[in-house]
């Protein structure tokens, strides 16, 4: 899902910018690749799906980062979906899914790596 890898790779942009120390391009490249590989891992987008078949997920705690992706994600689905009178609920729980993924922790490793 293309767009999707490019949400990730804007708002973790975004994100680097903002939090590194002393951001550079490698750095921003190591990153952007952490971030994008933490949608790519497996089972990640087919249980992303599901939740939305399903019109639940667990709600996340959600970190800066965390809350700029749902709010992007949910906008995506939103406008790639048909009607459907729980379409909300199915993006929200397609964009909770995916969340999940960015913890602080791994948002802190990603830092670690880039810097």
């Amino acid at each position: 899902m293309m767009e999707l890898e490019d949400i990730v790779t804007a708002i973790a942009a975004d994100h680097y910018y903002e939090m590194a120390p002393q951001p550079t391009r490698q750095g921003i490249a190591i990153y952007i690749n952490y971030m994008v590989n933490l949608v790519k891992a497996p089972g990640v987008i087919s249980r992303a799906w599901e939740a939305a078949s399903l019109c639940e997920a667990a709600p996340v705690f959600v970190t800066e980062l965390q809350q700029k992706l749902r709010v992007a994600l949910i906008d995506l689905l939103v406008s790639l979906a048909k009607t459907h009178p729980r379409r909300d609920d199915k993006a929200r729980a397609f964009a909770e899914t995916i969340i999940a993924e960015f913890r602080g922790e791994s948002e802190q490793a990603a830092l670690k790596e880039a810097n």
